[in-house]
């Protein structure tokens, strides 16, 4: 699972978190499982899972249209952080889905559900500069994981590097007191907070 999910880090530090819940059985387990999945994959609840200070996501679909469905590989995130946006994304910051992945035990006992997604440039421009407060070599992975009665919601930030070569010194700027943020700590604790809306039983989709 990690090994197709989860790049290496060979820059930046890597970032891992993960929030678990056991379930009173399997049928329970698998009803959280599925929740949980669901949550993952729509993108516009996550300000509401994850709290008011969060940023807002918006799923659009490969055309660059926004789409009132769940993920797909090749979808982008149109992401509104709080505050100033870089003009290289129409002041929003843009990251694509590269990958999905499910797999299920045969028997039954575990199941788990992925989505990698990357920096990238605004979709519709001709433009190829990559519209993040992170180069395009950064990567974020959101796992749900079955295993028995237990669910567990896992983030893997990785290669987390400021985007800061851009052409636009505003935009360099902007990235680096961005990205020296998420660094420290408001990254983690807005992904601490989505992981544990993802397997709330009340909150969301």
């Amino acid at each position: 699972m990690l090994q197709n999910l989860v790049p290496p880090n060979t820059k930046g530090k890597p970032n891992d978190l993960k929030f678990s819940v056991i379930l009173s059985s399997r049928e329970s387990a698998s009803k959280c499982f599925d929740r949980a999945a669901k949550r993952m994959l729509n993108p516009p609840i996550w300000h509401e899972l994850a709290g008011w200070a969060s940023a807002h996501f918006l799923l659009i679909g490969a055309n660059g249209n926004a789409v009132n469905r769940l993920a797909e590989e090749g979808d982008y995130l149109r992401i509104d952080i709080p505050g100033p946006g870089p003009s290289a994304g129409a002041g929003y910051d843009w990251v694509r889905v590269e990958m999905l992945e499910y797999q299920k035990d045969p028997n039954g006992k575990q199941e788990w559900i992925g989505m990698r997604v990357r920096p990238c440039g605004e979709p519709g421009t001709s433009g190829v500069e990559t519209a993040h407060f992170f180069q395009s070599d950064a990567t974020s992975t959101y796992i749900i994981e079955r295993m028995g009665e237990k669910v567990t919601a896992w983030y893997h930030g990785r290669n987390e590097v400021a985007n800061t070569t851009t052409d636009k010194i505003l935009d360099n700027i902007r990235n680096a007191v961005v990205a020296a943020g998420a660094l420290v700590s408001f990254s983690e604790v807005q992904w601490a907070a989505l992981s544990k809306g993802f397997l709330a039983e009340e909150i969301g989709g």
